[in-house]
């Protein structure tokens, strides 16, 4: 999936720009969310011909060697980001909206939307965010999932057979939530593919995780807006 992410945003470089006769890609700005040291944010840059980086991380000191000296390592919180109007020609984002959680699913559904916002008015018009995002296909067990894990969080309680660990708190969304949230702000979803993943018995058969997968998503803020 990180080669289709690459070539997603290599689709969309217009190819004066990566032509080495020009060096035009120099000046393209590419930003990653959440991007620990970098090796995605360097792989899709060294595919689509992007060389100016950015990383976001809320915790950035955990992240200060990256794999990429060319990335710029930046501390900031999703939903209030530390960067100008259309400072980016291209945006990543990964596994990043399940992570943003309140002390409801309606908060953190809310939390989901603020960060989507932020990346609209971050990047330029006619730019592009790409985002590879867990879902969970039933919105009930979804915020069953979510309410069970704030709870074990309150009670710093773990269960490693079962992969929930008291630090994580997690609110997945629906593919439907999601493209939803990307048209109530305002962007165009060129591209959308889900790929449904294979789970062990004791999480199938507790129907929390039954239907979860990885979204592929590609949207574009139009230059009319």
């Amino acid at each position: 999936m990180l080669q289709e992410v690459a070539m997603s945003i290599q689709s969309k470089t217009p190819s004066s720009w990566t032509s080495s006769s020009t060096g035009a890609a120099k000046h393209q700005r590419s930003w990653r969310w959440g991007g620990g040291s970098g090796y995605m944010l360097d792989l899709v840059a060294s595919h689509a011909g992007i060389s100016n980086l950015y990383n976001c991380e809320l915790v950035a000191h955990a992240y200060r060697q990256q794999v990429n000296e060319h990335i710029n390592l930046v501390g900031g919180d999703a939903c209030h980001l530390p960067f100008k109007d259309g400072t980016f020609d291209f945006l990543i984002a990964k596994n990043l909206l399940h992570h943003l959680v309140g002390m409801t699913r309606g908060r953190s559904k809310k939390k989901a939307g603020d960060a989507i916002r932020e990346f609209k008015r971050v990047v330029r018009k006619g730019g592009y965010i790409v985002l590879l995002e867990q879902y969970n296909e039933h919105e009930f067990f979804a915020s069953a999932l979510f309410y069970i894990s704030l709870l074990f969080s309150f009670l710093n309680i773990s269960i490693r057979w079962f992969g929930w660990n008291r630090k994580v708190i997690v609110s997945f969304l629906t593919p439907q939530q999601i493209k939803s949230l990307f048209a109530e702000s305002g962007m165009r979803i060129e591209l959308l593919r889900c790929y449904p993943l294979a789970v062990p018995r004791r999480l199938k058969y507790t129907l929390l995780m039954s239907k979860i997968g990885r979204m592929l998503l590609v949207a574009t803020r139009d230059g009319i807006t």
